[in-house]
């Protein structure tokens, strides 16, 4: 199955959310808060999750569950440059 559009929210407070999306191989970088939510909804199922403001995050296509899911990165920006793909 391929994946979908990826749409995603954000917050600093775990209720008032902003609205984002990404294209495939696109990096988005945010800061701005210590906390930050995240929440990802994949044809009715959301995930929730707490970030850490120093941690790296990858968002990928889990295959298995057929939706997005995120990842702990143990590199800075996962390894990847900030400019690669531009």
């Amino acid at each position: 199955m391929a994946p979908q559009p990826l749409t995603f929210g954000l917050s600093n407070d775990n209720e008032n959310w902003d609205r984002f999306g990404l294209g495939a191989e696109q990096v988005g970088v945010f800061g701005g808060s210590e906390i930050w939510y995240f929440l990802i909804l994949t044809d009715g199922v959301e995930l929730r999750y707490r970030l850490d403001t120093q941690g790296s995050y990858r968002l990928y296509w889990n295959e298995i569950d057929a939706r997005w899911d995120l990842m702990t990165c143990e590199k800075p920006a996962c390894g990847r440059a900030l400019d690669e793909g531009e």
